[in-house]
């Protein structure tokens, strides 16, 4: 483990404020390393694997987080904006995207919908269900750009937060084979990634 992660209980703890990338556009990208995934410290259960370096996921991450199995999926991050005012802006609409692929074996995902939630700056809290199911039936070579939600800034940024989660825990199916490469959030209506 490095200074920015901590093994703390069945979750695998990192900084997601101390993990992000900047590029021209304005696009803030997270890798899996920098995001909160419950079991993500057990490797029966998530394992870290190299990512492929022809961009094609829209990352340039070394690495990205291969779901083994869980019944319990948790997927969170957290980024404190009055830190990156430097890439944030008052009065802006941001979107969040989870960059995602299915191994030809993956498994479980027609048995439930995945939450997508988002708390915004204001307070407010988004919740959104997507069925994954329609990804992993598409090539294993193809990189999704899961909508996450959306969050605007208000006036100033002091004190503002977004948390942000991708959640399967009210059932007891088991899921795997998706590999998650990181997270993405960009301005609305920005170019450079593809939903």
């Amino acid at each position: 483990m490095n200074n920015s992660e901590e093994k703390h209980g069945h979750h695998w703890i990192a900084d997601t404020n101390e993990n992000l990338q900047v590029d021209k556009d304005m696009i803030v990208s997270i890798p899996a390393r920098g995001l909160n995934i419950s079991w993500g410290n057990d490797c029966r259960f998530w394992k870290f694997v190299d990512a492929p370096k022809d961009g094609s996921s829209g990352l340039i991450f070394l690495d990205a987080a291969e779901l083994v199995q869980v019944n319990w999926l948790e997927v969170r991050g957290r980024i404190d904006l009055e830190h990156r005012e430097k890439i944030f802006s008052p009065w802006k609409t941001y979107e969040i995207f989870y960059i995602i692929k299915f191994k030809n074996d993956a498994f479980g995902w027609d048995a439930c919908p995945i939450s997508l939630e988002l708390k915004a700056p204001n307070g407010q809290k988004v919740k959104r269900s997507e069925h994954f199911e329609r990804y992993n039936k598409k090539s294993s070579e193809d990189w999704h750009h899961v909508f996450g939600g959306e969050f605007s800034t208000g006036p100033e940024l002091k004190g503002s937060r977004v948390n942000f989660a991708m959640l399967e825990n009210k059932t007891s199916y088991w899921k795997g084979g998706m590999i998650l490469h990181g997270v993405q959030i960009k301005p609305k209506n920005a170019k450079g990634l593809l939903a």
